[in-house]
């Protein structure tokens, strides 16, 4: 069964840098994220997630900015196990940092099955910019 989708897009500059936009899409949630960072920025993710779960304590983070008082827009990806028998899911979280009235902050969790997500972990991990500047991924349960 699909529970959510994400998409992943990438347009890299000369100088290695990278626009990204990740648009997460779910059968009631929406968000969408922006920011700059390297051609390389999902790798270690990517990496950690074809692995996932070591263990049901195990949590797999890609954060872009923080979550604190700063005004940079703030976007979480978070792959953990919801059960000790290793069911998973993957949290959300994007805030735009713009005070009221302009304030977007949103927060959820899609069900994925750890195959699914170790499937994430390979295409982030192969992902070459250049060459292909989108990926899509849809979480998958039984």
């Amino acid at each position: 069964m699909k529970n959510g989708c994400v998409k992943f897009e990438g347009t890299s500059e000369y100088d290695g840098s990278c626009s990204f936009t990740v648009t997460i899409v779910t059968h009631d949630t929406s968000a969408s994220a922006d920011f700059w960072d390297y051609t390389d920025a999902f790798q270690d993710f990517g990496r950690a997630l074809v692995d996932f779960p070591i263990n049901s304590e195990q949590k797999v983070i890609f954060q872009s900015g923080k979550d604190d008082g700063t005004s940079y827009p703030f976007f979480l990806l978070e792959a953990y196990c919801i059960s000790p028998l290793g069911d998973s899911a993957l949290r959300v979280v994007v805030d735009n940092k713009e005070p009221l009235p302009r304030k977007r902050r949103v927060e959820f969790s899609i069900l994925a099955e750890a195959a699914s997500l170790n499937e994430l972990g390979r295409k982030l991990v192969s992902w070459q910019i250049a060459e292909e500047n989108t990926i899509d991924w849809e979480a998958q349960t039984s």
